[in-house]
């Protein structure tokens, strides 16, 4: 990763808050265009690799229906400076979930055999919450999946195709919500 922050308000991004800037993530350019990087992200203008400052790992939650590319998600995140605390399947179970255990971030599939990850996403962001960070992973990478997503509160949109690689980037450059302490 480059490192660089391009403004992609073009693309329609609603920001979590009037005091947040929308802002793109990309490896491969410099300028926003009219074809959007396969991952977004809201927030501060810091580049993602000056803001690992985290002493412990961060608790992720993980939202995906496919036995085969949640074990995939799970062995990557090992490799990173967090550990799944808890994974589901369906909207409902994670849901269910989400309301008991704290987490410092959800990786969350679009698409669930029960339920969407749409459904997730309104919930989790629902009553305000702008934590936990919200990774949406999934293979609807178009404009019309990413503006939604962003609309509802994630905070990063990437495409499956870009591999389980490109989480344990991301996190690995997240801050620690609230001090140190899970939410």
């Amino acid at each position: 990763m480059n490192g660089m922050v391009v403004s992609i308000d073009s693309l329609g991004k609603v920001p979590r808050s009037a005091a947040m800037n929308s802002h793109i993530d990309s490896n491969e350019s410099t300028s926003a265009s009219s074809t959007p990087s396969s991952e977004h992200h809201l927030g501060d203008t810091v580049p993602l690799k000056k803001k690992a400052q985290a002493q412990r790992p961060l608790n992720v939650f993980l939202v995906e229906d496919e036995a085969f590319m949640r074990e995939r998600v799970i062995e990557k995140i090992a490799e990173s400076r967090a550990k799944i605390v808890d994974y589901a399947d369906s909207a409902a179970a994670a849901i269910a979930k989400l309301r008991e255990l704290p987490c410092d971030v959800i990786i969350l599939d679009l698409e669930l055999k029960q339920g969407t990850g749409f459904q997730v996403l309104r919930e989790v962001r629902g009553n305000g919450n702008s934590r936990p960070w919200i990774i949406v992973f999934t293979n609807f990478s178009d404009a019309h999946f990413r503006k939604q997503t962003i609309a509802l509160g994630a905070d990063f949109f990437v495409d499956k195709a870009q591999g389980p690689d490109r989480l344990g980037e991301i996190i690995n450059g997240l801050p620690v919500p609230n001090g140190g302490e899970s939410t």
